[in-house]
């Protein structure tokens, strides 16, 4: 019996690449280092990244890493939160980050939130 089906199943349009980005823990204080993941399909090796700091519920980045380069699908990098010298709106308290590629321009969706005490803590005595 003769296989009667088409046997070319090639597709020929574009993946479109998928970013994810997450903070290693859920809270720290000013000066701690944290490990920001982003892990991704249909990147190629060799891709640029640029990851953007929100204070959540507000579209101002308060910092950037630029030039970062993502390969086998994921990238962790180490990021010191030294915020004293950034411009932070008051009582912002949660941030949230998000990847940006740039070639094909893709962004991901912003990140679980982290909590950042910026201050000294008060104990009571």
């Amino acid at each position: 019996m003769a296989w009667q089906q088409q046997h070319n199943n090639t597709r020929t349009d574009q993946l479109a690449p998928v970013l994810w980005v997450s903070w290693s823990r859920a809270r720290c204080w000013h000066g701690d280092t944290v490990r920001i993941s982003v892990r991704s399909i249909y990147v190629r090796d060799g891709g640029v990244l640029r990851l953007d700091i929100f204070p959540v519920g507000d579209a101002v980045a308060i910092d950037t890493v630029a030039n970062l380069v993502i390969n086998g699908n994921s990238l962790d990098h180490d990021y010191t939160v030294d915020w004293k010298t950034k411009v932070i709106p008051a009582g912002s308290r949660v941030f949230e980050l998000t990847a940006t590629l740039t070639n094909p321009a893709t962004t991901s969706a912003a990140s679980p939130p982290m909590w950042v005490d910026l201050e000294e803590p008060w104990f009571s005595a």
